[in-house]
């Protein structure tokens, strides 16, 4: 057994689910597919060892991982999804609000060649915001599933800045193709079209189209709580 000192080193050190993650890049897409119906979102909010990002009120990106529904079942029959907010080694049970976490978002946001042409926080923050009555171009749910190769790289960057974070995910996007394009079965598409929503989503985010996604403390008792997620 390997012992970390930090949920950021655990999550960064699972090699086998990563790689076996990264294979089914179009599962995380696919689960956030407005159309989607609630026990698909559910299953692929109860990931284990899994990672989902959120918007604030501050139009800023909170990272959650590691899911864990304490209802479901027989005796709990509500769905109390529980989360760890903080990827350091003293991180804080939460209860998200899995029903708006899950609602279907459709928004406007710039042109995907607007946002993928800029080189710079400067110059995404510059992007004119359409107007809210234009096409919808953003088709999702409230909250983001990254796949491991983009999960890695948010984790590494520490930043909570979505248009920060569009940049990160280009970069990632770019290097992930590149690294492993000659692989078996390797599809590009697969990865341009969930770093395409994922840069899209941010820009939501920014202009506060993406609603804010509410959690809170567990108002049980916490320890308790947190030592269902032992680390491993």
């Amino acid at each position: 057994m390997t012992l970390h000192n930090s949920w950021k080193s655990y999550l960064l050190s699972l090699t086998a689910a990563n790689e076996s993650g990264d294979r089914n890049i179009p599962g995380f897409t696919g689960a956030m597919d407005f159309e989607s119906s609630a026990d698909e979102k559910m299953t692929a909010l109860n990931e284990p060892n899994g990672v989902l990002l959120t918007a604030n009120n501050r139009q800023e990106i909170v990272l959650l991982h590691n899911p864990k529904n304490f209802g479901g079942t027989l005796l709990r029959p509500t769905d109390k999804i529980g989360c760890l907010l903080g990827v350091g080694h003293n991180a804080t049970p939460v209860i998200i609000d899995a029903t708006a976490a899950l609602q279907p978002l459709q928004v406007v946001v710039p042109p995907l060649a607007e946002i993928a042409a800029c080189s710079s926080i400067d110059e995404l923050r510059a992007l004119a915001q359409p107007a809210t009555n234009g096409l919808a171009n953003l088709e999702a749910i409230n909250i983001f599933f990254p796949a491991p190769f983009l999960r890695n790289a948010i984790l590494n960057e520490e930043t909570s800045s979505p248009l920060a974070l569009i940049l990160v995910a280009i970069n990632a996007g770019i290097e992930h193709v590149n690294t492993h394009q000659n692989d078996a079965d390797f599809d590009e598409d697969d990865v341009n079209t969930h770093i395409e929503m994922f840069v899209m989503w941010c820009m939501g985010v920014h202009q506060a189209s993406v609603p804010e996604t509410r959690f809170s403390v567990d108002p049980d008792d916490d320890v308790k709580i947190l030592n269902t997620w032992l680390l491993p």
